[in-house]
């Protein structure tokens, strides 16, 4: 997350998948080349900024798809334990923070009533 802020790793983010999309690169290639362009391979504080995409791409394949792949939701689980002792106020404001914990929590429940349904 040194490079950068919250909001603008979204936003990186989505316009890296829309561009890829618009050069006609299908959906599930845009999501992996999206996720990969912006996957820090270091370790922390490294996996705060990968979690924040991690979520985001689960986002956008769960509403393309209404599926949720079972290594994804792995992968997820276990970077929220990794970052269950990071202080997210050296990296992200009050606002990002209460954004980036909102979106764990609908994700969170979302991946429930996914599993459940399953």
């Amino acid at each position: 997350m040194e490079n950068f802020t919250y909001f603008e790793l979204i936003s990186f983010f989505y316009r890296s998948l829309f561009d890829q999309i618009r050069q006609g690169i299908s959906i599930d290639q845009s999501i992996g080349i999206s996720l990969d362009s912006f996957w820090d391979y270091t370790n922390q504080p490294s996996d705060l900024q990968n979690i924040i995409v991690l979520i985001e791409s689960m986002n956008v394949e769960f509403n393309l798809t209404k599926n949720y792949r079972s290594q994804t939701i792995k992968m997820y689980k276990e970077l929220l334990e990794r970052i269950s002792s990071v202080e997210f106020s050296k990296f992200m404001n009050e606002n990002e923070i209460e954004v980036f914990q909102e979106s764990i929590e609908v994700l969170n429940n979302e991946i429930e009533m996914f599993l459940k349904n399953s």
